[in-house]
Order: structure tokens, then C-alpha cells, then sequence
């Protein structure tokens, strides 16, 4: 790799430290960036052994923050044990939500849990109120249509003018993506309980804002992949005649 890569792949590894920063008061939103860097990084230069000490030195610090954090110690045992945890109220009411709705769901604004039953219902636990809705079958529809997004975006990556862009691609792909498995783990109890909302769908001003963002950048980067492909069509055509 040119000298100039290399200082930005360093760049990038020395903003991974950043994240202990992020952690100390919110530990969601610090998995989220480190995700986001580390895939950058390895896209950027795909080796993993310039990423290892600063992963490792990461999971250790995580995890020292999180038994030493007492409600973060807390979340532990309600992921364990939700149904005898002080803290577990929000889960069980998120799994009789999602049990509740069956294959077909209640129906579309049918929801029992959101009346004051499920906290946050409208916003970190809106995925069990679509289950609650719409069931499994509306849920695995949703889950289809950030796959699709996901996949688009993989794709304008691949086909992006310049490093720049798909690196912005990629990041972009990776935050929605890690999102998107934090929210719905959470809400089906895989994970911890963790304060990540589901993108695009939540309630809040930020992720609608992040929505148009996402579009304005798959777009700028599509266009100028399309833009930049066609050129080169046409310059082949214009040599072989």
C-alpha cells in the first residue's frame, strides 16, 4: 500500500482508543464505532493482524467495564435470568409481545404491549410491537428489507469511483448493519439489554435524519460509480471504432 494509505489506516487504528472514551458512558454507542473503524480498516487494507492488539485491548476493556459498572452487571442478569431479574421487566414484556403476535400477528395498530405495558415501546422495543403486529411474517419482511438495503449498499460499494467513497459506503453499511442485529438482539433477548434504537423505524428525529443521510450518500456514490462506468464504456467503444 502507498505510504499515504498506511497513515490513514494508522490514522483510523489510534481512533479505536477513542472508543474507551465513548464506553465509560455508553457502551452501545461504542460497539457501534468500533465496528464501523474495524471494518473500515480491514476493507481498507485487509489484514487482520494490524487489528488484532487493538481488538483485543478493546474486548478486554469492555469487559472490565462492564463488571465493574454496576447496572451494567444488572442487564447481565436480567439477559440471564429475565423472568427473576429486578431489571428484567422490559424483556419478558418484549417476549409476551413477540409471543403474542404468533405467525400473522394482531393486526396493524393492534398492539396491546405499547399501551404503557412494553417501555419504549415506540422506540429501542418497536421491533416487538411489529411482531406483536404483524408476527413473524411481517418481522422476517422487515428483516428482508435490511438485508436488500444492506446488499445495495455492498453492491454501490464495490462498483464506488474512488477509495473514498466506497470506505464512506462501507461505514455506512456497517452502522445500519450492527444496528439492525444490536436492536433485534436485544429484543428477542439474544443479547443484553442495550439502548440501540432500530434504524430508519424508531421513533426520534436523529434517525430519520440518518435515513436521508444513508440515501444521499448511496446515491452520490451510485451516480458517480454509473457516471464513471459509463465513461469507460464509452471510451472503449469510441477506441474500438
Amino acid at each position: 500500500l502507498p505510504s499515504q494509505n498506511n497513515e490513514t489506516i494508522m490514522s483510523l487504528i489510534s481512533r479505536l482508543e477513542g472508543a474507551g472514551l465513548i464506553a465509560k458512558e455508553n457502551l452501545s454507542t461504542a460497539v457501534v464505532c468500533v465496528a464501523i473503524m474495524v471494518v473500515i480498516i480491514f476493507v481498507a487494507c485487509p489484514d487482520y493482524k494490524i487489528l488484532v492488539m487493538p481488538v483485543v485491548a478493546l474486548v478486554i476493556a469492555g469487559v472490565l467495564l462492564i463488571t465493574t459498572v454496576g447496572y451494567r452487571g444488572d442487564r447481565i442478569d436480567a439477559w440471564l435470568h429475565p423472568e427473576t431479574s429486578d431489571s428484567g421487566y422490559q424483556t419478558m414484556q418484549s417476549l409476551y409481545a413477540i409471543g403474542s403476535g404468533g405467525l400473522f400477528g394482531k393486526g396493524l395498530g393492534q398492539s396491546i404491549q405499547k399501551l404503557g405495558f412494553l417501555p419504549e415501546s415506540h422506540n429501542d422495543m418497536i421491533f416487538a410491537i411489529i411482531c406483536e403486529e404483524l408476527g413473524l411474517f411481517g418481522a422476517l419482511c422487515v428483516i428482508a428489507l435490511f438485508v436488500m438495503l444492506i446488499v445495495q449498499l455492498r453492491y454501490i460499494a464495490n462498483h464506488a469511483r474512488d477509495r473514498y467513497g466506497a470506505l464512506v459506503v462501507t461505514g455506512v453499511m456497517t452502522h445500519i448493519a450492527v444496528q439492525m442485529i444490536i436492536n433485534i438482539g436485544v429484543v428477542t433477548n439474544v443479547i443484553p439489554n442495550t439502548g440501540v434504537p432500530l434504524p430508519f423505524i424508531s421513533s426520534g428525529v436523529p434517525d430519520g435524519r440518518d435515513g436521508i443521510r444513508v440515501k444521499r450518500v448511496e446515491t452520490d456514490a451510485s451516480i458517480r460509480g454509473t457516471n464513471e462506468r459509463r465513461a469507460a464504456d464509452a471510451a472503449v467503444n469510441q477506441s474500438g471504432t
